[in-house]
């Protein structure tokens, strides 16, 4: 139809039908973005697009499923027409860098945008693993959760903390492996205290060697002319002995110095009372000359008396006699001796002193050195610090 004035240009196409097809890069880029094609016709060159992570499949006719169009597909609509890219994970390669350690998987496979999976652990002697991270220091850590972000081969670096310095602990306490970083020895000691006695001093002593003997000696004996001989256990002493003696009178008992059958008794005036075998004598230490005598005459013969021998009693000797001290001396109205050795003893017994010893408390411990000596026991103890393997 047309109309009066107007101008109508009529193009008649008796050809194939353009469809208009845009590239979904689903994720990714294309360019260019769209082509038109002709239906019936092959698709022809198509456009590569990319994605960082991935392998590009091909177009497809939906996003995931569908159809693949190549270049020689040929198009079978008419109508405009959307293909869409579809992509593959990349396969990335992990290289483990232990960074002073050591490891028993030395890489991995993994999937681009996908987890790590199960990551090995590292070994160091004297350090702890602290996991694997995107960088030898610093950088993030990645763990068997974290998505593979970097879409090529790459590695992961081992870092470590080094493991701390122990306080002072006995070398005995040390556990199996680990690395010594310094040690010291400590002293402690005891004092060793010391008594001498017969007998314990208490509780907790301890009888060592006999130190000596104490003597303790009996009673002196009477002076005797019997000799005595000394040993480790009498104790013998010698002195002069003078000898004292009377005659008794049979009837009365005065003592006398003399006897005789023409004897007159001073004591009861009667004759012949007093006889030879009445004699009585007695040895003194008391010389003569210190016995405070007195001196007199009886039946003829000078003598000399003395009360003072102990018993209060008079014993008679020569007056001749009277300043004489030396050992042998004769009588001196007789042919017999009458000053000679006279001999005492007493018995010594001996008492064993024994050494006594008790050790003390121990010190404390201290890294001052000590030594030992006859009254000082000590002991020694080596402290370390290490580091744990």
């Amino acid at each position: 139809t047309g109309y009066k004035g107007d101008t109508i240009n009529l193009v008649i196409s008796k050809g194939k039908q353009p469809v208009t097809v845009t590239f979904s890069a689903n994720g990714g880029s294309v360019s260019p973005s769209s082509k038109t094609v002709y239906h019936s016709d092959n698709y022809g060159d198509l456009p590569t697009p990319e994605k960082t992570g991935y392998d590009f499949k091909g177009w497809f006719t939906s996003s995931s499923g569908g159809t693949e169009i190549t270049a020689s597909t040929k198009v079978s609509t008419t109508s405009n027409q959307t293909l869409y890219a579809q992509w593959s994970a990349k396969s990335i390669n992990i290289s483990f860098n232990t960074n002073g350690g050591s490891c028993n998987k030395s890489n991995k496979t993994v999937t681009y945008d996908s987890t790590y999976g199960s990551l090995p652990t590292a070994n160091r002697d004297y350090y702890t693993f602290n996991g694997w991270y995107t960088s030898s220091s610093g950088g993030s850590q990645v763990t068997s959760s974290t998505k593979v972000t970097e879409a090529t081969d790459h590695y992961l670096y081992a870092q470590w903390t080094e493991n701390p310095i122990s306080d002072w602990v006995l070398e005995s306490n040390v556990p199996s492996g680990a690395q010594v970083v310094d040690s010291k020895t400590q002293y402690r000691y005891r004092d060793k205290e010391t008594r001498t006695a017969a007998t314990s001093p208490g509780s907790g002593w301890t009888q060592g060697g006999v130190d000596h003997a104490d003597p303790s000696y009996g009673s002196w004996s009477g002076w005797s002319t019997n000799s005595i001989s000394s040993s480790s256990t009498t104790e013998v002493q010698t002195t002069a002995l003078f000898r004292y003696a009377y005659f008794s009178c049979s009837n009365c008992g005065t003592r006398t110095p003399v006897w005789g059958s023409s004897y007159k008794c001073p004591g009861c005036s009667r004759i012949g009372t007093v006889k030879e075998g009445s004699w009585v004598c007695t040895w003194s230490p008391i010389a003569y000359k210190d016995s405070n005598y007195v001196s007199g005459t009886y039946g003829g013969q000078y003598k000399s008396y003395t009360t003072s021998l102990g018993d209060g009693q008079k014993w008679y000797f020569s007056t001749g006699n009277r300043y004489d001290t030396a050992i042998g001396t004769k009588d001196t109205d007789s042919s017999a001796t009458v000053i000679v050795t006279g001999y005492r003893s007493r018995t010594i017994t001996y008492t064993n002193i024994y050494n006594w010893y008790k050790w003390g408390d121990w010190s404390t411990w201290s890294d001052s050195a000590v030594s030992a000596s006859d009254t000082r026991e000590v002991q020694t103890r080596k402290l370390v610090k290490y580091r744990a393997k």
